[in-house]
């Protein structure tokens, strides 16, 4: 009886000592363990990862253990901070943090490294170890349905189609040309009508019956506006002085373009001055706006008459030299 509990006492200290020995290697070198539940899960759901750093009580981390840089990529839901455990024996980081499976088919998770310096200065590294979970697996292949066949079109549609499409070119052509002719007949309406001068001259006339000057002042600015917008093609009426000045430099003479800049400036001013405006104090102004007015009509007209005498003159000299020719 005594020899059998000196041998069951032999067999104890030798269980003991084995795990002892196990205990020691299981701390002698850095690990990352890594787990994820469930381990088959649909897109967009969300999977639970437990991972645990470890490493020899007076090793020193080369960098702390963080699983943030390796799931930056994923959709993390949770993120509980890190639970830190430090024995005699071992140190670890503990994280139990929640994804969401990105994609179908085997998902394999990061493997996050961890590197440790020995007491000796040497270093170590571990790695996690490769975590699969099936995103959205089926059990059975998709039955498609069979392709149908391609679409022809009839040869007698295929002929429709270009009857139509002739009749819709005709109907553009038409558009077109009516829109042509509309802008026509209002050019020649515009150019059969009063002439810009006359116009002018009839906006002086609602200037002069105005009773207040501010109102006689933005009459006027409004009917020199009109009349060099009508005169050298441009919205006259719809532009501010400065835009008028910037319109007329490449147009109209300069000393033309001075005065009526000047003006327009002058009547700016009188219009929102503070003070009540009399009427009278606008009808040097409106004096000046007349003389200007007729002097440039006066200069249009004698350019278009030197313009005519020119072209009858070469027709003169083309006929000529056709008699001669002959």
């Amino acid at each position: 009886m005594l020899e059998l509990s000196r041998s069951a006492l032999r067999s104890l200290a030798l269980i003991v000592l084995c795990a002892a020995l196990v205990a020691g290697d299981a701390v002698a070198t850095p690990t990352v363990t890594m787990s994820a539940a469930p381990a088959q899960v649909d897109v967009g759901r969300e999977v639970t990862v437990t991972l645990s750093y470890a490493w020899p009580a007076g090793w020193t981390v080369v960098a702390e253990p963080d699983p943030a840089r390796d799931f930056a990529a994923l959709f993390v839901t949770s993120f509980p901070p890190v639970e830190k455990i430090a024995t005699g024996e071992a140190e670890e980081r503990r994280w139990r943090l929640t994804v969401l499976a990105p994609q179908s088919g085997a998902w394999s998770l990061p493997r996050p490294t961890l590197t440790v310096r020995a007491p000796d200065g040497a270093e170590h590294r571990a790695q996690a170890p490769e975590v699969i979970v099936a995103v959205g697996t089926a059990n059975a292949p998709a039955q498609l349905a069979a392709a149908r066949p391609l679409w022809t079109r009839p040869e007698s549609v295929i002929g429709d189609d270009h009857d139509a499409w002739r009749w819709i070119a005709v109907a553009i052509c038409a558009l077109l040309a009516a829109a042509i002719a509309a802008i026509v007949l209002r050019r020649r309406a515009a150019e059969s009508g009063p002439t810009a001068h006359a116009r002018f001259h009839a906006a002086l006339a609602g200037v002069r019956s105005a009773g207040d000057g501010k109102e006689a002042g933005a009459r006027l600015s409004l009917a020199l506006r009109a009349f060099a917008g009508a005169t050298w093609r441009f919205d006259g009426a719809g532009s501010t002085t400065r835009e008028l000045a910037q319109l007329l430099k490449p147009r109209a003479p300069e000393g033309e373009t001075r005065t009526v800049v000047r003006m327009l400036e002058e009547l700016d001013g009188l219009r929102w001055s503070p003070d009540q405006l009399p009427a009278s104090q606008v009808t040097p102004l409106i004096d000046e706006a007349r003389s200007w007015a007729d002097g440039v009509q006066r200069r249009l007209d004698e350019e278009a008459r030197a313009a005519l005498a020119e072209k009858r003159a070469k027709r003169t000299d083309r006929a000529a030299s056709a008699t001669k020719a002959g």
